[in-house]
């Protein structure tokens, strides 16, 4: 994560590599390390396995991009991202993996 940072820093001016950074850090900071455990502790109480999510996989896009959302502002406010999430997803339909897509302000 560091790494990354270092070279969002670095070669903020390339395009390619500003958004793929932007990317590792949301997933890195906001979904692997926050809102996945919160998703997780959710999914817990209910039917459905981390392994699973297809019971009810529009509930869990919609809270893990509303909390994905909050989490982004915070970061734009230390980076200055020219981004918006557009879009967030489960390709596997599990926890493990999240898809993240931005899209330019």
């Amino acid at each position: 994560m560091i790494a990354n940072s270092i070279l969002l820093w670095l070669f903020r001016k390339e395009k390619a590599n500003h958004l793929f950074n932007t990317i590792r850090l949301l997933e890195d900071i906001s979904y692997q390390a926050n809102i996945r455990n919160e998703l997780m502790e959710y999914i817990y109480g209910s039917e459905d396995t981390v392994f699973d999510l297809s019971q009810d996989i529009d509930f869990y896009t919609r809270f893990v991009k509303k909390r994905m959302d909050f989490e982004f502002c915070k970061l734009k406010e230390s980076f200055d991202f020219p981004y918006k999430i557009s879009k967030v997803y489960f390709p596997m339909q599990r926890t493990f993996e999240i898809g993240i897509c931005l899209e330019e302000n």
